[in-house]
């Protein structure tokens, strides 16, 4: 393939773009697993059975404004809303961090600021599990 400057730049260009907006991901090859889950009792469930062999897994409820990221601690699990603390992007999920694409903010997996111009840390939720469900309150 002849490529001269110009279309060198054109292309890393157009893979930059993309990249940054989403559409391709050069973060990690961590899957993004999204599950679903019911209100009750004031608590959003979600049946372990759908976990899988995810490291972490996103739920989607419409009375929130981004995903909760749901990943398993030592005491039990996390739970956090992706929405940057900053100015309210959504923040990206991956295999170390949990990161802003609007100003660059980075969140560790329990929610705590790593790099600014966050300051504060991520949202989170109170959670638990028994033996089939996991509970967000």
């Amino acid at each position: 393939m002849n490529w001269n400057r110009r279309k060198f730049v054109k292309t890393t260009s157009v893979l930059a773009g993309a990249s940054s907006c989403g559409l391709i991901s050069l973060v990690g090859c961590t899957p993004v697993k999204y599950l679903s889950g019911e209100v009750k009792n004031n608590a959003l469930v979600i049946d372990k059975s759908q976990w899988g062999d995810a490291e972490f897994v996103l739920v989607k409820n419409k009375k929130l404004p981004k995903p909760i990221f749901i990943k398993p601690t030592n005491d039990g699990y996390t739970a956090l809303l992706l929405e940057c603390t900053h100015k309210k992007c959504g923040v990206r999920p991956n295999s170390r961090s949990l990161k802003c694409p609007c100003h660059g903010s980075e969140f560790d997996h329990v929610g705590n600021v790593l790099k600014g111009p966050a300051e504060r840390n991520l949202r989170s939720f109170k959670i638990w599990d028994d033996d089939n469900s996991i509970y967000i309150q």
